[in-house]
């Protein structure tokens, strides 16, 4: 027994040498898989994207189960901006004192490596023919092998971090589990040294979600007092799916942190070119009332 034990010990460790032996390249490109949903072999998925920036940092998370959606974003104080539960689309429009809401929905999300670099999109709308489920598509793969100069890993735990730098001096690092289903646990690419980062953490993929994420709270939403713009059966000209919702969650950004600077309400004035002078008091005031009661509704997973 005591033989058996000591061959498994040595066959572990020598494992262990083995991968750690392995240049830093191979690494990536035999333990980094690109993630698509649907995907008969991916029942339940999860992560969170955060961006940081200037000393702030933003939350997006998804939750997938079996065809079941959930996603948040958040600003940087926790401020619900875009919360979607199961088909259900809430969006918090800062230059609007209701919230707007969509139903029937589905949820496309995509990071991909196009050309020269990342492209991110978000989008909600009505299935059609062409896109009937809930879809994800993150390329982890193309984007590590930017990095592929100046590599270095290092290895805690069983857990391996392959650290490289792209030709534009990003820094690209992965952060990898060999031997599990889907080995790669953290991604995260910073440029300006860290002074903007995006990392997508706490990559999870067939392990159990909890099934609270995909709850629409529709009774606590109508106590809250929170006014609702229903757009679901509006044409499509006004649904959110055509506004580019990473453009408008970028612009509510924007007009939240706007409230207390005045050259920056002026730029926005310029970009925005709203029918009417916006009364930023007016608008802070009511931002603040409707952001407390969401941020009571809606918290991160």
């Amino acid at each position: 027994m005591r033989i058996k034990l000591l061959l498994i010990t040595l066959f572990a460790v020598l494992s262990c040498t083995i991968l750690q032996a392995q240049p830093a390249d191979e690494l990536i490109r035999k333990n980094l898989t690109n993630l698509s949903i649907p995907n008969e072999n991916i029942k339940t998925f999860s992560v969170d994207l955060i961006i940081s920036s200037s000393g702030s940092n933003y939350l997006s998370q998804v939750r997938y189960d079996n065809g079941n959606m959930a996603f948040n974003c958040f600003d940087t104080d926790k401020t619900p901006l875009l919360i979607a539960r199961n088909g259900n689309v809430i969006y918090n429009d800062a230059l609007n004192t209701r919230i707007c809401l969509l139903r029937k929905n589905i949820l496309i999300a995509k990071a991909v490596f196009e050309g020269d670099q990342m492209n991110a999109t978000i989008n909600f709308h009505q299935p059609n023919d062409e896109e009937k489920e809930n879809a994800i598509k993150i390329d982890f793969l193309s984007l590590a092998e930017q990095a592929m100069s100046k590599m270095r890993t290092s290895k805690e735990n069983g857990i391996i971090t392959v650290t490289g730098e792209t030709s534009k001096q990003s820094k690209v690092t992965s952060v990898i589990k060999p031997g599990d289903f889907f080995p790669l646990k953290k991604f995260s690419i910073s440029s300006f040294g860290d002074d903007f980062v995006i990392c997508f953490d706490n990559i999870r993929v067939n392990e159990e979600v909890d099934k609270k994420c995909f709850v629409y709270p529709e009774k606590e939403l109508a106590k809250s007092n929170i006014t609702l713009n229903d757009l679901t059966d509006l044409t499509d000209e006004l649904s959110l799916s055509n506004f580019g919702m990473l453009q408008r969650i970028t612009y509510s950004v924007m007009v939240r942190s706007a409230f207390d600077d005045k050259e920056m309400q002026e730029k926005l004035e310029e970009i925005l070119k709203p029918s009417e002078k916006i009364n930023w008091s007016q608008l802070k005031a009511s931002d603040v009332l409707k952001s407390a009661r969401l941020r009571t509704l809606f918290k991160a997973f």
